[in-house]
């Protein structure tokens, strides 16, 4: 490795690169599916909310039982480097906080993979159910994205 890391004069390092048979590829995409992802967003909504009151009444009008299967279509933002599939993912745990009258907060823990903004803003309808259906307004609108946890079950 120190003769390719002396090539690039010192600007790329190469550590610890190994060869691997096919079945640590194999063991990678196995655990590809155990992993999951919490998020943090900040998102606008079309409806006009006036407290966490009836944030939360809004919220439980729909019976939301976690795991909350959702199907996507590949988002129209990633059509051009992936494949036109639909892709069935399960969001684990959702919290909404009110920060005013068209702004909330979504704390969600999801499959890796799953696509968040379009979950958050549907995506032309393209992910369902997504947060402007279940938050009953005509569009919602992600500002912010953070991930803030990567879980694995990794053995």
């Amino acid at each position: 490795f120190q003769h390719y890391n002396q090539r690039v004069d010192g600007l790329i390092a190469i550590k610890n690169l190994r060869v691997v048979d096919e079945s640590y590829l194999e063991w990678m995409k196995s655990i590809e599916n155990t992993k999951h992802k919490s998020y943090r967003a900040v998102c606008w909504c079309s409806r006009r909310i006036a407290d966490q009151a009836e944030l939360d009444e809004i919220w439980n009008s729909n019976a939301v039982v976690f795991p909350l299967q959702i199907k996507q279509w590949t988002p129209i933002r990633v059509l051009h480097r992936r494949s036109l599939a639909q892709r069935e993912k399960l969001l684990h745990h959702m919290q909404l906080t009110w920060i005013s009258s068209n702004w909330i907060t979504v704390d969600v823990t999801a499959d890796s993979g799953t696509y968040i903004k379009e979950f958050c803003h549907g995506d032309r309808g393209r992910t369902l159910p997504n947060l402007a259906s279940l938050l009953q307004c005509k569009q919602a609108n992600i500002v912010q994205l953070d991930v803030t946890e990567v879980h694995t079950d990794i053995q």
